[in-house]
Order: C-alpha cells, then sequence, then structure tokens
C-alpha cells in the first residue's frame, strides 16, 4: 500500500491536473469578474432601452457554460480540460 501511495506521489499527472487547476481557478474569477461587468450593463439597457442586448446575452451565456466546465474540472466531475483544451462552448440560444 505504502508503494502505491509513493507511486501515486510521483506519477506526473497530479501535479500537472494541480498546476491546471490553479490556472483555472484564476481564469475562473476573471469570468466572473466580466460576468458581473455584463450584468451591470445589461441592466443599464435594461433601464434605458427596455431590453437586453441579445449579443451581450449570448456572449454571457458562452462565458457561464464555460466557467461551469471549469467549476465540474475543478471539483473532479470531469476530466475533461475547459477551453483552450476543447471548443468553446457553444450558447443554447
Amino acid at each position: 500500500m505504502d508503494k502505491e501511495i509513493k507511486n501515486r506521489l510521483v506519477s506526473k499527472e497530479p501535479w500537472i491536473r494541480l498546476l491546471l487547476m490553479v490556472v483555472f481557478a484564476f481564469v475562473n474569477y476573471i469570468v466572473q469578474m466580466v460576468v458581473w461587468a455584463i450584468a451591470a450593463v445589461q441592466f443599464i439597457l435594461i433601464l434605458v432601452l427596455g431590453n437586453p442586448n441579445k449579443n451581450l446575452s449570448h456572449f454571457s451565456d458562452g462565458l457561464c457554460a464555460f466557467s461551469f466546465h471549469i467549476l465540474k474540472y475543478l471539483t473532479y466531475i470531469e476530466d475533461t480540460k475547459p477551453y483552450p483544451f476543447t471548443s468553446w462552448p457553444s450558447s443554447k440560444k
């Protein structure tokens, strides 16, 4: 059993994943700030124009899907690496 633990500790894969997790956690932090900025702009557009910007809605839908993919990767729900290792998530709208 000790040999199994030692083999896992010296294996490169978990350490590479840890590095990617740190990078993606930082990227997700930036994405969340962008989402808040888009939400503020959309709110202002609702007040001024009466409806949200469809292009911003489409873009923010992709950002939310990207953020969700990052969270699933960080919590080991998925092993598939998020964008740029895969394609950008498509919008459902």
